[in-house]
C-alpha cells in the first residue's frame, strides 16, 4: 500500500509540470499499469467535433496500429462508461456485447479481464476514458479500481488544466488573428474609397472624351486605353471592397443545393476536363439568406484555386449538409455562434498547406502562386463574402493532403421568395427636375453636374452638408432630388438626409459612395424614398439611378440592397 501511495503522490507531483497532453497521458498510462501490476491498457480522449474516442496512447502488443484510431464515444464498452462516466470492472470481455472485436484483433492477444475508468474533469464531464486489460482471469480486483480511480481523477484534472491553458493560448491567436483581418479590412476599405473617388473622375471624365471624339481620331483611342485601365482597377477596388465586406449585398433566401447545381457546368469549364468534380449535395438542406451572386464567386473562387493546387489534375468534392453546432464547438471560434447552420465543404486532392501558408491564408495579396500567376485576392474574397454574410469559414489542410474549406451559413426558418430585381433597362435618361448634388470631392460633385446638366437637368452643387441644408432651407423652389455621397466630414450622407426630410419630406436620395459605412439607407420617415449608387459609375448608370430615383422606388432593384456592416 505505501509503494502505491508513493507511486499516486509521485504522479500528482509531477504530471501537473507537464505542459504537453502527450506526455501527460504517457506518465498516467505507465504509472497506473505499474501500480497495480498490468503490463497493456490505454487512454483514450474525447474529441466534441467527431464525437470519438481517440486512442492517445496504447500500451501492449500492436500499439502503434492501434494509437490514434478512433471509436464512436457512445458505443462499446469505452462508450458505456464514457456516457455513464461510472467506472466498470469487465471480468469477461470477449462475453460482453458491448466488445469491439475487431479492436481487440488489433491488440494482438484476447484480453479476459478488463477495468475502465472515466477520466472526469471538474464538474463532472468526462473527457475520456482509460482501459487495464490483463490475459489472465482474476487478477483484476476492486482495489484496483479504486487505485485506478483516484489516478484517473488526477489525469483529468492536469489534462483539464493544459487544455484550458491551451485553449486561452489559441483563443489569442484567435483574437490576433481577427484583429490583424479587422485592421487589414479597414485599410483596404479606406484605400478602396480614396481609389473609388478617383476612378469615377477617371473614368467620367474619359468618357466624355471619347464621346466628343470622332471615332477615327487618334485621341479618341488614348482616352478609351485610360477608360480601359480605368474599368480594370475599378474591378480591382471591388475585390478589396468585398475583403473589407463594404460591398453592396442584395440578400435573398436561396436554397445552396440549386446555387451549386446552377453552377455545377460553368465549374466544369473552369477547372478543366483532368479534374474530377463530385457534387453531393444534401436533399433535405436548409435555407440560407445571402447574395446568390457572392456565393457563386466563394465557389468559383475555391474551385480555382482548388485546380491550381492539383496543378489541372486530381479531385474536386463539393458537399453540402445541415450542422448543428452546440456551445462546445462554437466556442473553439472567436466568430461562430451556436445554433442551425448550413455548411458548404470544398475539398481537393492537391498539393495541401503548412502551417506557416494556413496562417496567412485569407490576408489581401497573399499567394503562393508565381509572380503574374495572381493577385492574391481570392481567398480575400471568400473571407469577406462569408463574414459579411454573418457566416464562418473554416480549413483543414496538410502538406500532400489536399485542403477542405468548410463554410458555415446561419440557417432561415421560412424560404422567402425575394425581391425580384429589375434591371436598368433602357429607360430614357433625359430630365428637368432640380437636383441637389452634394460630395467633398470637388472633382467627383464637378463630373456629376456636368453629367446631369448634360442630360438636362438643374443642378446645385455644394462640397458639404451644412450648405445643403441652407439651401433646402432658403429657397423656395422645388428640389425633387437630393444626391449625396455617404462618407463625408462634419456631417455624413446619412445624417443630412435625415435632416432635409425635416424641411422636404416629399424629396427622394440617392446616396453615393466609393463604399458605404452605414449598416442601412432607409431610415425612419424616409422608407422608399432612398437608393445607392457605387463609385466608381459610368455617366450612363448615373443617369438611368437619377431617373429611377425620380421616377419611383417601386421600380429600382436597389430596394433590395442590403449595405455592409
Amino acid at each position: 500500500m505505501s509503494s502505491t501511495l508513493e507511486s499516486i503522490r509521485h504522479l500528482s507531483e509531477t504530471l501537473f509540470q507537464y505542459t504537453n497532453v502527450d506526455d501527460m497521458v504517457r506518465q498516467v498510462l505507465h504509472t497506473a499499469l505499474e501500480t497495480i501490476g498490468e503490463d497493456a491498457g490505454s487512454i483514450l480522449l474525447a474529441d466534441a467535433k467527431t464525437k470519438q474516442l481517440i486512442f492517445r496512447y496504447v500500451v501492449g502488443e500492436s500499439a502503434e496500429q492501434l494509437c490514434g484510431t478512433s471509436i464512436p464515444w457512445d458505443e462499446g464498452i469505452a462508450g458505456a462508461v464514457f456516457s455513464s462516466g461510472n467506472p466498470e470492472i469487465i471480468p469477461a470481455v470477449q462475453q460482453d456485447p458491448r466488445h469491439f472485436s475487431a479492436t481487440d484483433r488489433l491488440t494482438g492477444y484476447q484480453s479476459r479481464d478488463m477495468i475502465v475508468v472515466p477520466l472526469m474533469r471538474h464538474g463532472g464531464a468526462p473527457i475520456g476514458v482509460m482501459e487495464v486489460l490483463n490475459k489472465a482471469t482474476g487478477q483484476i480486483n476492486r482495489d484496483d479500481l479504486d487505485i485506478l480511480v483516484v489516478i484517473a481523477s488526477i489525469a483529468a484534472a492536469a489534462i483539464e488544466q493544459t487544455d484550458n491553458a491551451e485553449a486561452i493560448r489559441l483563443k489569442d491567436i484567435q483574437l490576433q488573428q481577427s484583429q490583424k483581418m479587422e485592421a487589414m479590412g479597414r485599410l483596404a476599405g479606406g484605400v478602396a474609397h480614396d481609389f473609388n473617388n478617383l476612378l469615377t473622375v477617371m473614368q467620367g471624365f474619359s468618357e466624355m472624351i471619347v464621346s466628343s471624339l470622332d471615332p477615327s481620331a487618334v485621341g479618341r483611342m488614348y482616352a478609351e486605353e485610360i477608360l480601359k485601365a480605368a474599368q480594370r482597377a475599378s474591378g480591382l477596388t471591388k475585390q478589396l471592397l468585398a475583403f473589407s465586406r463594404k460591398q453592396v449585398l442584395e440578400p435573398r433566401v436561396v436554397n445552396l443545393n440549386e446555387l451549386v447545381s446552377n453552377l455545377e457546368k460553368m465549374l466544369k469549364r473552369l477547372i478543366g476536363e483532368d479534374v474530377n468534380l463530385l457534387t453531393k449535395l444534401d436533399p433535405n438542406l436548409g435555407w440560407i439568406k445571402a447574395d446568390p451572386g457572392q456565393i457563386e464567386q466563394v465557389l468559383m473562387n475555391l474551385s480555382v484555386n482548388a485546380r491550381d493546387a492539383m496543378l489541372g489534375e486530381g479531385s474536386l468534392t463539393i458537399e453540402t449538409g445541415n450542422v448543428e453546432l452546440d456551445d462546445l464547438y462554437a466556442s473553439q471560434s472567436a466568430d461562430l455562434q451556436p445554433g442551425r447552420y448550413v455548411c458548404l465543404s470544398v475539398n481537393d486532392t492537391g498539393s495541401g498547406m503548412d502551417e506557416t501558408t494556413l496562417a496567412k491564408l485569407f490576408e489581401p495579396f497573399f499567394t503562393t502562386k508565381a509572380p503574374g500567376k495572381g493577385t492574391g485576392l481570392g481567398l480575400s474574397i471568400v473571407y469577406g463574402i462569408v463574414k459579411q454574410s454573418r457566416g464562418h469559414v473554416a480549413v483543414s489542410s496538410a502538406v500532400g493532403c489536399g485542403t477542405t474549406f468548410k463554410i458555415y451559413l446561419p440557417q432561415v426558418e421560412v424560404p422567402d421568395p425575394g425581391v425580384v430585381v429589375t434591371e436598368l433597362g433602357s429607360t430614357c435618361v433625359q430630365g428637368s427636375e432640380t437636383i441637389l448634388v452634394v460630395d467633398d470631392e470637388e472633382q467627383v460633385r464637378s463630373l456629376e453636374c456636368g453629367v446631369l446638366q448634360a442630360s438636362g437637368y438643374r443642378v446645385l452643387p455644394v462640397g458639404n452638408g451644412e450648405e445643403a441644408l441652407r439651401i433646402c432651407r432658403e429657397s423656395s423652389e422645388p428640389i425633387h432630388l437630393l444626391v449625396t455621397d455617404i462618407v463625408m466630414p462634419m456631417m455624413n450622407g446619412r445624417e443630412l438626409a435625415r435632416r432635409v426630410a425635416l424641411h422636404r419630406p416629399s424629396m427622394r436620395v440617392l446616396f453615393v459612395s466609393g463604399y458605404p459605412d452605414e449598416t442601412e439607407i432607409s431610415s425612419e420617415g424616409m422608407a422608399g424614398k432612398t437608393n445607392f449608387l457605387q463609385k466608381p459609375f459610368t455617366s450612363d448608370t448615373l443617369l438611368r439611378r437619377i431617373r429611377q430615383s425620380l421616377d419611383g422606388m417601386e421600380k429600382s432593384s436597389a430596394a433590395t440592397c442590403t449595405l455592409p456592416l
